[in-house]
């Protein structure tokens, strides 16, 4: 298998290479050897060795895109994701949920927070319906979390490196666009599970606060994702990018009425302490009450 790695590692760079250009045969054949040397270290495991390297090409080349892939891969190699990982989510990426289905699963949801709601708070409902929205134009992201490769906190700088070295490629290719999309959603995955979205110290008001700044910053990240993902799939970029532009608007909704009022006695501060309730109980830990 390891031969196997290393094989397909330097097909893919002669692929590359033939269309790189250099001043001279004997630059060229020296710098064929560095790149088979970094591509063998990465696939042996001997990634700060890789990285050094290529980071000392990438000083002389900072336009090498080649350099610049392959640099990133020895950084999510570093962090202990190989390209396999990205293989389940990779392949489901380049599908889309029928919207019948998202439809039912968020419905089935609006239902249950719903019926959470008393008849005297009518514009709560408000509130229930950008949720709702707000996770339909998600679910089709969410239903791929679990294929999404998990890291501890120690490796995330490695995966922010790899997706830096990926933003300094002018005219990004589908491929590697790919890439740096699946090195995002790792990015998402870890931001999500360690966030403190609600914790028992924290206030009803300040839970409300953290809650819609959790939102934004997950849709920020998601978004990023999109973007990417338009580059690596063309023939989808219409969709992806409509579906990135309901999410933003979705979010805007959603926060914006969570921040509606600030006054305890105020029926939009009642609507909000009972939204976060349903939301912790349906969606979260039910870590925290507010007392209406």
């Amino acid at each position: 298998m390891k031969n196997k790695l290393i094989i397909s590692s330097l097909f893919a760079f002669y692929l590359v290479a033939a269309c790189h250009g250099t001043t001279t045969q004997d630059e060229q054949k020296q710098y064929d050897r560095e790149i088979i040397e970094a591509y063998k270290l990465i696939d042996s495991g001997q990634t700060d060795r890789a990285i050094e390297k290529l980071n000392q090409m990438l000083t002389k080349n900072p336009n090498d895109t080649q350099l610049r892939v392959t640099l990133a891969s020895a950084y999510a190699r570093h962090a202990g994701i190989s390209m396999t990982d990205f293989f389940p989510l990779a392949k489901t990426l380049s599908q889309t949920t029928g919207t019948n289905r998202k439809r039912k699963r968020t419905r089935a949801l609006f239902e249950r927070l719903a019926i959470r709601i008393p008849p005297e708070y009518n514009d709560a409902f408000k509130i229930i319906d950008a949720l709702n929205r707000f996770v339909f134009e998600l679910s089709d992201f969410m239903e791929r979390f679990e294929k999404i490769p998990a890291i501890q906190p120690h490796q995330i700088p490695a995966i922010l490196h790899a997706i830096y070295t990926l933003d300094g490629i002018v005219g990004i290719t589908p491929g590697d666009s790919l890439f740096k999309a699946l090195l995002k959603a790792v990015r998402f995955k870890h931001n999500f599970l360690n966030a403190k979205i609600i914790a028992p110290s924290y206030s009803c008001q300040e839970s409300i606060q953290v809650l819609s700044n959790h939102i934004i910053a997950m849709s920020a990240d998601i978004i990023d994702i999109f973007v990417d993902l338009e580059i690596a799939f063309p023939e989808r970029a219409q969709n992806l990018n409509k579906s990135r532009m309901d999410i933003a608007e979705s979010t805007r909704t959603l926060t914006s009425r969570l921040n509606l009022g600030n006054d305890e006695a105020s029926l939009d501060s009642k609507m909000r302490i009972l939204i976060l309730n349903v939301i912790n109980d349906e969606l979260l830990d039910g870590s925290i009450k507010c007392t209406l």
